[in-house]
């Protein structure tokens, strides 16, 4: 076995790339490294510091509810975030919470609530095998003058 084979074989347990990069034709290995550079200059910013990569979190299903005004989370079993409108961050929930338009709540696998609502309605979501996310809409009223 060559000493370049052998090199390419011990690089190749180090760094998953290697190994690749050794499948990539001659051709087009030019913009293989072309694409690692891009990456690698992503990363970074001008100054050349490291840049905080932003959590991207896959939403599959959004469920929209419409409730008549602000409520208060009154019971809560597990684990649930909730991301005001206004702060683009989850905080966890706490009994005493209030919910809002343009919420969303994050209900951990398992997670139980039920959320009071000023006229007396309220919503209770049951356990669930997966995350579940909602959000939140005011009803919208018809109001015709007569």
């Amino acid at each position: 076995m060559d000493m370049n084979r052998q090199t390419m074989r011990e690089c190749s347990r180090l760094v998953p790339l290697a190994a690749d990069f050794c499948v990539v034709p001659p051709h087009m290995r030019i913009f293989v490294l072309i694409l690692a550079l891009l990456f690698l200059t992503s990363a970074c910013s001008e100054d050349g510091t490291h840049r905080r990569a932003s959590v991207v979190h896959p939403i599959l299903r959004m469920e929209v509810v419409e409730i008549p005004s602000e409520g208060k989370v009154c019971w809560l079993q597990g684990d649930a975030e909730i991301k005001k409108k206004e702060i683009n961050k989850y905080r966890k929930i706490e009994i005493g919470t209030i919910v809002g338009e343009d919420d969303i709540l994050r209900l951990k696998r398992g997670c139980v609530t039920r959320i009071e609502f000023g006229d007396g309605s309220q919503i209770i979501n049951e356990p669930q095998d997966k995350d579940i996310y909602i959000t939140f809409e005011f009803v919208k009223t018809n109001n015709v003058p007569k």
